[in-house]
Formats: structure tokens, C-alpha cells, sequence
């Protein structure tokens, strides 16, 4: 793999002086890699052919795999003398719904989030050495949450609980404030246009295949121009709500059942 040399590294940072986002194109120094990964994306999916997003009606394929906490039973002030396998309410039926849980689209097509992994592993292994090396305080924080999901939930190497696969999308203006703080973008493929656009820093990014950009997408309105051409993008995040597991199990650890 290239070195993440500091010259194709761009840090651009908020008039407080705040970082905001992170970008690295150290992955066009190695094509034989993106177009090995494009190719099997092409393979996995049918939907991933040239595009035109400026054409009237345009619609686009998403894949969201993800761990979610969000909407999960909170165990404050549950008793300790009940085990939580023994409590119900009429808004919390399921047992499970106390813990982290993969997203339907995931369980739905198990086998397929669990290629697609495999397929990516090469670049989201080089997403989370830049993470790693550039923002250690960060990737300590991205961690936790996948290091303590039931029944190791996550590949070995894995920080990101969520991976999002995007083929040939044009997004309107969002904030995505479910997010745990951040999300890393990464796209593959041969396009024109479809720059990201980051708001309110005023900033726009022509993104390349391979290159991968982190950035605070709790707090920027994000997009991307319309573009032609091939273009699949992949967002890897975590859940916000992932830090009340984190922090004590959605509440459930102080009543001493769940540890």
C-alpha cells in the first residue's frame, strides 16, 4: 500500500479553528487496487452502470449495513432484582430491542453485507490506517463502539459500524445528525463531476476515485454536483447512539444483569 504522505493530505478547519475535514488521495498512487475493487463492485451490483444525474426523475441505489442503538429501551432506573430477560413493557415487547441491532437491509441479505465487506476490505483497511495515523484521538473514540458489540458483531479489523453503499448518487443538502460526530467517504470508479460540496466552510472537493475524505457530518451540509459517468461511493460511520452502549449498556449495566 502507498504511504499517506502528508503532501496528498489536506486538512481544512472551521474560522475557530476547528478541524473539519480531512482528505487524503494517497490511493491514486495504486489504480491496480481501485479497479480490482470496482470491478467486483460492478459484479455485486447490476444497478452500477454509466449515469446521468442531471437526466429528469433520476433515482439512485443505496445499501444501508448498519448497527443501530438508536432505537433501543434505555434500563435507567429499571430494578435490579428483575432480570431484563423478565421485563416487558407495551413499548419495548422484544428483548432485543434493548440492544445494538443490525438494520433489516442487513439481516435481510446477510450473505451480501458479508461479501461486501470482504470486497472493500483493502480500502476500508486503508480508511481506518489514515484515521488511525492522522486522528488517533478520533479513531480511539470510532473504536469503542464496534469493540463492544454483542457477540463480536464486527470482521476483525473493523471501526465503523456502518457502511453505506451508494451507486451513482446525487444528494440534495443534508446534515447527517444521527452520526456518531463524522463519516469517511470513499468512491470508486470513472466519472465527471460529482464534486462534494461541504456548506457552510464554503469548501468544494473534486473528489477521485480512491480518495478518502473525513469530515463532521453532524455539523456540515453536505452534497455532491451531479455527475456522469460510472460512481459508486462508500460512507462508513457509527451509530450516535452507539455511545449509551458504550458508556453503560444503554443503561441496562448498572442494573448488574448486563456487563
Amino acid at each position: 500500500m502507498p504511504d499517506v504522505e502528508e503532501k496528498l493530505t489536506v486538512r481544512i478547519h472551521d474560522p475557530d479553528g476547528t478541524l473539519c475535514v480531512l482528505y487524503s488521495g494517497h490511493l491514486r498512487q495504486d489504480p491496480d487496487l481501485l479497479e480490482k475493487i470496482t470491478e467486483r463492485m460492478k459484479a455485486r451490483y447490476p444497478q452500477l452502470t454509466d449515469a446521468d444525474s442531471t437526466v429528469p426523475g433520476y433515482v439512485f441505489y443505496c445499501r444501508h449495513y448498519t448497527w443501530y442503538n438508536r432505537y433501543n429501551q434505555s434500563g435507567d432506573g429499571a430494578p435490579k432484582d428483575v432480570h431484563p430477560s423478565q421485563l416487558t413493557t407495551s413499548t419495548c415487547p422484544r428483548i432485543s430491542q434493548r440492544l445494538p441491532e443490525l438494520s433489516k437491509e442487513a439481516r435481510e441479505k446477510i450473505e451480501e453485507y458479508q461479501n461486501i465487506i470482504q470486497d472493500l476490505e483493502p480500502l476500508i483497511e486503508e480508511v481506518v490506517r489514515l484515521l488511525k495515523q492522522q486522528l488517533p484521538t478520533e479513531y480511539e473514540i470510532q473504536a469503542a463502539y464496534g469493540k463492544v458489540l454483542p457477540l463480536h458483531g464486527l470482521p476483525p479489523g473493523m471501526v465503523f459500524t456502518s457502511l453505506v453503499v451508494n451507486v451513482a448518487v446525487a444528494t440534495d443538502g443534508h446534515r447527517d445528525s444521527m452520526d456518531m460526530d463524522i463519516c469517511v467517504l470513499a468512491a470508486i470508479g470513472d466519472w465527471e463531476g460529482g464534486e462534494i460540496v461541504f456548506y457552510e466552510l464554503g469548501v468544494v472537493i473534486d473528489l477521485k476515485p480512491g480518495d478518502i475524505c473525513w469530515f463532521r457530518s453532524t455539523d456540515i451540509t453536505h452534497f455532491n454536483l451531479h455527475f456522469k459517468g460510472l460512481r459508486a461511493s462508500f460512507v462508513l460511520t457509527n451509530d450516535g447512539a452507539g455511545r449509551r452502549w458504550v458508556e453503560n449498556k444503554n443503561g441496562w449495566q448498572p442494573t448488574g444483569h448486563v456487563h
